[in-house]
């Protein structure tokens, strides 16, 4: 497998998040987003290839998903504004003169966990491809808007229990709509759409597939990266033969064919990440850091009591991603894992001697003193939502997907035994203060979040932020004396008093973050500080010899 230390050619070079590159039709102008340092917003920029010049598109405050018109003189994006989602137009001419935009369709709503919506134009100009959703449905769906005849129509609605479809690329002959589906069990699916048949299969399943994928110029085959190796792959859309290509050193996404033997990508770490936390216990709750670095470090676990206060996290401080503990003072490492895998959903058995994980959608368990990592059987391919019974060290809880619908399920890590404790369970979170155990949920059919009774029932007693999905355990957690959400597109923190009923924002300072955890009243975030990105050019000289094409 073809392995450089660097792209050929870098082809752009802002400060900020360069990302999503598209090539005009003649290959003389390259549309990509820019996100500068240290802010909110995005833009689009224009470059000429030969001359190097390029232009900034600023009307708009968040701008993704450029498209060229195949004309090559109109560029098509999709502009955000709140949860308003608009498909726009400008034109564009060689001197790099951008036309006023020109509102073609709306997308609306929008959904922002999406964040690799992708749209097409079809050849003859007559549909464009977008993702959407329906307005009483969670799940994102792909739409195609005519043009000239002004309707929308519906063509992907996947059945069962899914989290929606996304990622479009339109093939070169315009017959075929290569997309990703994702799972409510967050596994993922490359799908490919015959648009002439209305026919859907599946190319591949796994959970580790970058959310971006492309064509090859003879659409024979579609390109995708293994996030967890960084290994650019093709799959065949005739026998699913799958074909690694190349080997990256870094972070890569949004793979486009340049030429024959040249793909452009987006380079560079996404991110880096620190642990931030809130004492919820403290009358004026400020955001301090936790841990931080000049390496990723993330999804901390959390345990204190008379003998001992640990800190548990994932981070990339000696290469691949390992769990690690800080103890008076004191960092130790503890796992030794010699492949790529991503950690979190850290936490710490009632005595504070096991850490349960997940690793690359798999359930572990980690013995602090003997350093031992076993793997537990977990009735999903990919875990979704765990936590401890509450004062265990041996069972915790997790929801199960069984035929279409959720369940909570009790499972004995040593003895793997499980137990089906209620239907309709689709996150669960725990409470336990001294001898007490409260446990709270998300349930199929209802939005919001539940009080669970001692049998394990809901109790529709209680029922907060009723008009918001939730049933992932990472967007919402319970502390003390409140029930608490973040809304991820805009990265706020909301909480419902219990014994009130108050709704009120939590005070998270500069905390960038996508997921929160509580543990012993303190509130965990991963704050993410946004690096560096830029476009670059790879040369693959026997590329097509790989793909059969030769």
């Amino acid at each position: 497998m073809t392995k450089l230390n660097a792209p050929d050619e870098p082809l752009t070079y802002l400060q900020g998040r360069e990302s999503s590159p598209v090539l005009s039709p003649d290959k003389t102008l390259l549309a990509f987003t820019h996100r500068p340092n240290n802010t909110s917003y995005s833009r689009l920029v224009i470059k000429n290839i030969k001359t190097k010049e390029h232009i900034t598109i600023k009307h708009d405050k968040k701008v993704m998903s450029p498209y060229w018109s195949p004309l090559g003189n109109e560029l098509f994006y999709i502009s955000v504004e709140q949860d308003s989602c608009t498909v726009k137009k400008v034109r564009v001419n060689q001197g790099l003169k951008v036309s006023p935009a020109i509102n073609v369709t709306q997308c609306s709503p929008y959904q922002p966990h999406m964040t690799s919506t992708g749209i097409a134009l079809s050849s003859d100009l007559n549909w464009l491809y977008y993702v959407s959703k329906v307005t009483d449905k969670p799940q994102s769906i792909i739409k195609r808007y005519h043009l000239k005849k002004h309707i929308s129509e519906v063509i992907t609605a996947p059945q069962g229990k899914y989290q929606g479809d996304a990622s479009l690329r339109l093939s070169p002959d315009n017959s075929k709509l290569a997309f990703k589906r994702y799972y409510d069990d967050h596994s993922e699916s490359i799908m490919i759409l015959d648009l002439n048949s209305g026919e859907t299969k599946s190319l591949i399943n796994n959970s580790s597939l970058s959310n971006s994928i492309g064509w090859t110029l003879t659409g024979s085959h579609v390109l995708y990266i293994d996030k967890k190796e960084e290994i650019l792959n093709s799959i065949s859309i005739s026998t699913g033969d799958i074909t690694p290509l190349y080997q990256f050193d870094t972070n890569a996404t949004h793979p486009l064919m340049y030429s024959n033997t040249e793909i452009l990508f987006t380079l560079g770490d996404s991110s880096t990440t620190n642990i931030d936390h809130l004492n919820l216990g403290e009358e004026k709750q400020v955001s301090s850091p936790l841990i931080s670095s000049s390496f990723k470090d993330h999804s901390a676990g959390f345990y204190n009591s008379q003998k001992a206060k640990r800190i548990a996290f994932a981070s990339n401080r000696s290469g691949n991603e390992q769990i690690w503990l800080m103890e008076a003072g004191q960092f130790q490492q503890l796992t030794h894992f010699e492949d790529k895998g991503y950690i979190y959903e850290l936490n710490f058995s009632a005595n504070g001697e096991i850490i349960l994980f997940i690793r690359n959608d798999k359930l572990f368990i980690l013995n602090i003193d003997t350093k031992q990592v076993k793997a537990i059987f977990h009735p999903n391919k990919t875990v979704k939502n765990i936590d401890w019974l509450c004062h265990s060290n041996d069972n915790i809880l997790t929801t199960v997907l069984e035929g279409g619908t959720w369940h909570l399920y009790q499972l004995n890590i040593y003895t793997q035994e499980t137990k089906k404790l209620a239907n309709g369970i689709t996150s669960i979170h725990s409470q336990c203060a001294n001898n007490d155990s409260n446990y709270y949920a998300s349930t199929t059919g209802s939005k919001g979040i539940y009080q669970l009774t001692d049998n394990w029932q809901i109790n529709n007693t209680y029922h907060y932020f009723p008009d918001v999905d939730l049933d992932y355990n990472l967007d919402w957690a319970i502390g003390d004396d409140a029930v608490y959400r973040i809304t991820r597109d805009r990265r706020e923190v909301f909480k419902v008093d219990f014994a009130t009923g108050q709704h009120s924002q939590v005070n998270i300072g500069d905390t960038n973050t996508l997921f929160i955890t509580i543990h012993y009243n303190n509130l965990l975030m991963n704050d993410f500080k946004a690096v560096d990105t830029y476009i670059g050019k790879i040369t693959i000289p026997d590329l097509q010899s790989r793909l059969g094409n030769l």
